[in-house]
């Protein structure tokens, strides 16, 4: 390949190179346009100005706004799904009651959120269902519980949130390939 250069040379020839290397990466700038595009929107730069300074629920948001909560939603989605929003509230609820069996039910009415896009969005966030997604932590947790204490199994089986010593021991070998003791 040819060295890049410009027309006319005004010293900064050295640099010319590497600027037209990276400003060929047009896909770069797509994702740039998009988010400024995301942003054009006025009601959007509210919402995300508010969210940057405390997580509020869509109802209190759009109490704030003196907006209706479906707006509120609509202008929610659309930041979410560029990737400009991604809330860890459902996740960091979830990981502080790891032993407690928590519904999609529950969560929904927790989160004001409906149980299908509850459902949708953690799996687009996290890469796997919700259930899935606990049961790694659960074992996680668990593992560091057998390795770093002197806990019994049925202990630690309760501690991550299993009533039943035999599915936490089936569930550890599922994940590491061995039983917890």
């Amino acid at each position: 390949m040819a060295e890049f250069q410009l027309p006319h040379d005004h010293g900064t020839s050295s640099q010319a190179a590497s600027l037209h290397q990276e400003v060929m990466q047009v896909a770069h700038f797509a994702a740039a346009a998009e988010v400024f595009k995301q942003l054009s929107d006025p009601t959007r730069v509210r919402i995300f100005w508010l969210l940057s300074h405390q997580e509020a629920c869509v109802i209190n948001l759009a109490a704030m706004l003196e907006m209706s909560s479906p707006a509120v939603s609509h202008h929610l989605r659309s930041l979410t799904e560029s990737g400009l929003l991604v809330s860890r509230r459902v996740h960091t609820y979830l990981t502080e009651h790891l032993s407690e069996r928590i519904t999609i039910e529950a969560l929904s009415r927790e989160f004001l959120m409906n149980t299908t896009t509850l459902k949708s969005a953690f799996k687009r966030v996290y890469g796997s269902s919700i259930a899935q997604h606990m049961k790694q932590h659960r074992m996680e947790a668990a593992a560091a519980r057998l390795t770093q204490t002197q806990d019994d199994i049925a202990a630690i089986a309760k501690a991550v949130g299993y009533e039943s010593q035999s599915r936490f021991t089936e569930a550890f070998r599922e994940v590491y390939g061995e039983v917890p003791t």
